[in-house]
């Protein structure tokens, strides 16, 4: 019968080998694209926030009042400056900076008390516990500066990339089918 599938004819399963084979190696693609994207994206943001730190600690080491660097900017969530020993000088964004005294230089994941009522559209809301992503930055007196921001914006990112994969996977096993058949 004319426009019958033929499911037993060498076209058939040979079309169906190779789109099955095609499947395989998008999806695989897909899944180490997806990884090194997310890689990228998330060495870039942690570079981002290093410089934040750095930054702020270039102007503190210039004899800037620390309190003159603790306004929250862009994405940031919470500033804080500590002394050499550990106190805090200076802070915004969190009732409880002293968490952050304890984190080595670099950036690191940290659960705090976050108070966003000083933020732009975040008035009345109530301190919570929030996972952020903070850098911290030792300054040569000992004094040190810690942003940290929201890790939100980077798992849409990685989200966003995933889903983008998933549909050209999927579309592109569809095309080579139908060009195959």
């Amino acid at each position: 019968m004319p426009g019958r599938l033929n499911t037993r004819s060498v076209r058939f399963r040979t079309t169906a080998g190779a789109v099955l084979a095609l499947l395989a190696l998008l999806i695989l693609s897909a899944v180490v694209v997806t990884a090194l994207v997310a890689r990228e994206v998330r060495q870039a943001a942690d570079n981002s926030l290093i410089e934040r730190a750095e930054d702020r600690s270039i102007v503190l080491g210039t004899g800037v009042a620390p309190g003159a660097l603790t306004q929250v900017v862009g994405d940031e969530v919470v500033v804080v400056i500590l002394g050499p020993d550990g106190s805090v000088l200076a802070s915004a964004g969190t009732p409880d900076p002293s968490e952050l005294a304890t984190l080595p230089d670099g950036v690191a994941d940290v659960e705090l008390l976050v108070d966003e009522s000083g933020h732009e559209g975040e008035a009345g809301e109530e301190p919570h516990r929030e996972e952020l992503r903070a850098a911290i930055e030792t300054l040569p007196d000992g004094r040190r500066v810690a942003v940290a921001v929201e890790q939100e914006q980077t798992r849409r990112t990685v989200a966003a990339v995933s889903g983008v994969l998933i549909i050209a996977t999927l579309l592109t096993a569809l095309t080579a089918s139908v060009l195959a058949w």
